[in-house]
C-alpha cells in the first residue's frame, strides 16, 4: 500500500518536470529565433549606388570578397533600371569571375532582378557590368538613350564551412540569413522609388519651367503683334487724314 501511494505521488512530479522541461526548451527555441530575427533586422549594409550608363557604353565595377577566417561568400545583390520611360530590352547585367568569365548574365528584356552566387573563394575578384545597347538583337531599334541604374552587393559567409555549429543552429541561420537578403532586397527597391521620385520630380519641374518660358514667349510675342497693329492702324489714319 506505501508503495502504490509512493508511486501515485511521484507520477504526477514527473509529469510536471517533462512539461516544465518543454517549457524550457520551447522558450529557448523561441528565444535564438528573436535574437536572431533582430540581428537580421539591424542593416549592415550602405545604401544603393545609382549610376548613369551611356547608350552603346559599359560600366563595369570591380569588388573582391574580404579575405579572413572564412573560406567562402554567398555573393548577392539586385539591380534596377530606375528611369520608366524606357524599357530593358538593350540592357544586360553580368557578373565576371577572375578570368572574365560570366557567371551571371540577366535574362533578355530584364529591367530588375536579383542575383545569388554561392561559395565563392575568398579573397576573389569578380566584376559587375553593366552594358547599354552594346548586345544587342538583329531587329533591336536603337533608342540612343543613357540609362540610370541603381545596384547593390552584399557578402555573405557560407555557413557551410563552419563545422562548430550543430546542424538545428545552421538551418536556423540560414533561414535567418534568407530573411536578411529579403529585407535588404525590400530597402533596397525602397531606396529605388525614391530615386524614381527624384526623377520624376526633375523631369516635371524640367517640364514646366519649358511651359512657363514657352508662355512667356507667346505673351511677348501678343504684346508685340498688338503693338505693331496699333502703330501699323494709327500710321494708316494718319495718312489717310492727310488726304
Amino acid at each position: 500500500n506505501n508503495d502504490s501511494k509512493m508511486r501515485r505521488l511521484s507520477q504526477p512530479r514527473s509529469t510536471q518536470f517533462k512539461w516544465l522541461h518543454l517549457f524550457v526548451l520551447n522558450n529557448l527555441f523561441i528565444a535564438t529565433l528573436l535574437v536572431l530575427l533582430s540581428l537580421t533586422a539591424v542593416p549592415t549594409t550602405d545604401a544603393s549606388i545609382v549610376i548613369t550608363v551611356p547608350w552603346q557604353d559599359e560600366e563595369c565595377y570591380v569588388f573582391r570578397t574580404p579575405l579572413g577566417p572564412e573560406s567562402s561568400f554567398t555573393v548577392s545583390g539586385n539591380f534596377d533600371l530606375l528611369d520608366d520611360r524606357f524599357d530593358g530590352s538593350p540592357i544586360t547585367v553580368v557578373v565576371l569571375n577572375e578570368k572574365l568569365r560570366p557567371i551571371y548574365r540577366s535574362p533578355y528584356g530584364v529591367s530588375e532582378s536579383t542575383f545569388e552566387l554561392p561559395n565563392i573563394a575568398a579573397n576573389s575578384r569578380l566584376s559587375l557590368c553593366f552594358q547599354n545597347g552594346t548586345t544587342r538583337r538583329p531587329k533591336e531599334r536603337d533608342d540612343n538613350f543613357d540609362r540610370i541604374f541603381g545596384f547593390e552587393i552584399r557578402m555573405i559567409p557560407t555557413l557551410a564551412s563552419v563545422k562548430e555549429i550543430p546542424l538545428e543552429t545552421k538551418r536556423l541561420l540560414e533561414e535567418a540569413e534568407s530573411l536578411q537578403t529579403k529585407i535588404y532586397d525590400l530597402l533596397n527597391h525602397q531606396d529605388y522609388l525614391r530615386d524614381r521620385e527624384s526623377i520624376h520630380r526633375e523631369l516635371t519641374e524640367t517640364t514646366f519651367s519649358r511651359v512657363v518660358r514657352w508662355t512667356m514667349a507667346e505673351a511677348i510675342c501678343l504684346v508685340l503683334v498688338a503693338v505693331a497693329q496699333v502703330v501699323y492702324l494709327r500710321k494708316f489714319f494718319e495718312t489717310r487724314r492727310s488726304l
